[in-house]
């Protein structure tokens, strides 16, 4: 794997985190290919009309997040433009809005991801399945609607 590669997926994570955390569902939606399937232990997503529709109920949501990752490791480029990778995420959470006197990990979970390579060299992410290994239920997330 190229350096150049690994900093395409590393600028990837980087736009999904703070997409994720400040609630811009416009820019979450370019990080992924129309047909993208998302699973994230408590539901799967499929295709950019279900996955628009739950990042925007999520970001109506009260509640405050960091997401950082590391440990990342690419996997094999399968050809015709497909990259494999995986991750180790955790997430920083608390519900209501910010400033927060606590901080508490709300997860720390694996991501496999599986991109394409789009034609001006970016990356759309395809699959994204996260595994949880290490959860705190009391800082789990209000229901989003599915």
């Amino acid at each position: 794997m190229s350096a150049c590669l690994r900093c395409t997926v590393e600028a990837h994570h980087a736009a999904f985190a703070w997409s994720l955390d400040h609630g811009d569902v416009a820019g979450l939606m370019t990080l992924f290919g129309d047909d993208a399937e998302y699973d994230n232990g408590r539901v799967v997503l499929r295709g950019a009309a279900e996955l628009s529709a739950w990042f925007t109920a999520r970001a109506t949501a009260v509640r405050t997040t960091r997401h950082v990752w590391s440990s990342l490791r690419l996997g094999d480029h399968l050809g015709d433009g497909v990259v494999t990778a995986t991750s180790v995420w955790t997430c920083y959470a608390a519900n209501g809005p910010a400033p927060h006197c606590t901080v508490g990990v709300s997860l720390v979970a694996d991501f496999d991801d599986r991109f394409e390579i789009g034609p001006t060299g970016g990356l759309l992410l395809q699959r994204r399945r996260i595994s949880g290994v290490f959860s705190d239920p009391a800082l789990a997330p209000p229901a989003v609607p599915t």
